[in-house]
């Protein structure tokens, strides 16, 4: 047994060292793109943003930091968005935690997580969760790179680790790897990089006039279909994020755990998305609810409402998300109320003063 695994670590340090260079870790050519940027300028980051395809689609990070210098001269900031569809806050929980997607360092990091206030919320835990492993999701949870972080569970089956003998294989990379090095070895290479994304991380979209048209004719199939997605939400999804020890606690405690303040955000979504599922009520007890978790706790929202005055065809790439140009605009607002409050801009002043 000895004599077999020996080998088999001798020739992982050779994989570990030129296989990821040639096929992606991550199932993602965007997320592997991400990853290096992040982790070659890791150094230099002020802010990171944090959600899922409305927060990669809708924050222009050069408009931000464009933004925040105009109106703390000498100070400035550097923010990247690290968001990825399909990829809500409570499962981009998992994936913070560890340092193999987020570099530790000295200097004050500021962490902006994007909320839909609409939608449900909750830190998803390292567990076999099928709800959490969608067409979306599966590839990036089931990547070596999801393996070595040891969130693949997400996406196993719960008798995957049953006996000692799978937890001892699987703790060889080149177990680990073995999809990876089939890939390579019948070229089996993910789609390319889309040109539009930025060396920010940002995905910038154009306005889809007919996808708008298409998804409000579509409504009484989707009423009928999809059903679902019209039932009410249940208040206690959000109570229970605001209460102690829910959600909104357990994001800053993790900022506080690895050295970050956690600042939250009310996302721009297309109010067609919440007129269309009856959410708007919904979406405004929430805020309701965060305010209060914000005067018990001190923590920091940032709210520039439901975007009804902008405009629903050029601002919006379709019935949910920001279009590049309403990114632009959002990303601007967004770093005007950052740097309105005081207490932001001084962590802005810490971390340019440690430079």
């Amino acid at each position: 047994m000895l004599g077999a695994l020996i080998p088999a670590w001798a020739l992982d340090l050779t994989v570990d060292q030129w296989l990821f260079s040639k096929i992606s870790y991550t199932n993602s050519p965007a997320f592997d793109q991400k990853l290096e940027a992040m982790q070659v300028e890791g150094e230099q980051w002020d802010i990171l943003f944090v959600g899922s395809s409305e927060v990669r689609w809708g924050i222009d990070p050069e408009t931000f930091d464009a933004e925040i210098s105009a109106n703390i001269p000498d100070i400035g900031a550097k923010s990247f968005n690290i968001a990825l569809d399909g990829f809500s806050p409570g499962l981009m929980f998992p994936l913070m935690q560890t340092p193999r997607f987020v570099v530790d360092r000295e200097r004050t990091r500021i962490v902006m997580v994007g909320l839909n206030l609409a939608e449900s919320v909750g830190v998803a835990r390292l567990e076999h969760a099928p709800g959490a492993c969608g067409q979306l999701q599966k590839p990036i949870l089931t990547s070596p790179f999801a393996r070595d972080a040891g969130i693949s569970i997400i996406c196993e089956t719960p008798t995957a680790w049953n006996n000692w003998a799978e937890r001892l294989t699987r703790a060889l990379p080149l177990v680990r790897y073995r999809s990876a090095i089939r890939a390579y070895l019948f070229r089996e290479y993910p789609d390319p990089i889309s040109e539009d994304i930025t060396p920010r991380g940002f995905h910038p979209h154009s306005p889809d006039a007919d996808h708008v048209v298409k998804f409000w004719a579509d409504q009484e199939r989707m009423r009928e279909e999809e059903a679902h997605r019209y039932a009410p939400l249940p208040p206690s999804y959000w109570e229970s994020a605001v209460a102690e020890g829910g959600f909104l606690d357990e994001f800053v405690q993790l900022g506080e755990t690895r050295g970050w303040h956690v600042v939250f955000f009310h996302l721009p979504t297309n109010p067609n998305f919440f007129e269309a599922f009856e959410k708007t009520e919904t979406v405004e007890q929430n805020l309701r609810l965060i305010q209060q978790w914000q005067e018990r706790t001190g923590g920091v929202f940032i709210d520039l409402g439901i975007k009804y005055e902008y405009d629903r065809q050029a601002d919006f790439a379709d019935f949910r998300h920001l279009s590049a140009a309403g990114a632009k605009k959002y990303s601007a607002e967004l770093a005007g109320a950052f740097s309105s409050d005081a207490d932001l801009r001084a962590l802005l002043e810490s971390a340019s003063s440690s430079d």
